[in-house]
């Protein structure tokens, strides 16, 4: 039975909104309120991003949308030590290797170890 609620709109959360947001960050907040947390902030902080001509959004950019897939694709876990705290999404092939933001060289990483592969493949 789900005991917790969103912080933002009230509505109870699903199980997997408890496993990837309740337990990785001890934030209870729905899919919907967290994804216009960010623009919120992104907008605040910085500015709505741009695309430069030229620039290619699926190199650079990772939508949210597509970081809740490789999440959920992985279990909500870290591939390379298994612990599902302090999550971030990875390029395998990194960009300035000439890697790109497709699925399939997208991995979920806790931030230690994306912090210790750096720019290596």
């Amino acid at each position: 039975m789900n005991m917790h609620s969103c912080v933002g709109c009230r509505r109870p959360l699903t199980p997997e909104e408890e496993i990837k947001l309740l337990n990785s960050c001890g934030i209870a907040i729905c899919d919907s309120c967290a994804g216009m947390i960010v623009v919120s902030y992104e907008n605040w902080h910085s500015g709505p991003r741009e695309i430069k001509p030229g620039e290619s959004q699926k190199k650079r950019y990772i939508s949210d949308a597509i970081r809740l897939r490789i999440f959920k694709r992985d279990g909500y876990q870290c591939k390379n030590c298994g612990i599902n705290k302090n999550l971030t999404i990875d390029h395998i092939y990194p960009i300035s290797l000439g890697g790109t933001s497709e699925d399939k060289n997208l991995q979920t990483l806790c931030m230690s170890c994306n912090s210790s592969k750096g720019a290596n493949v």
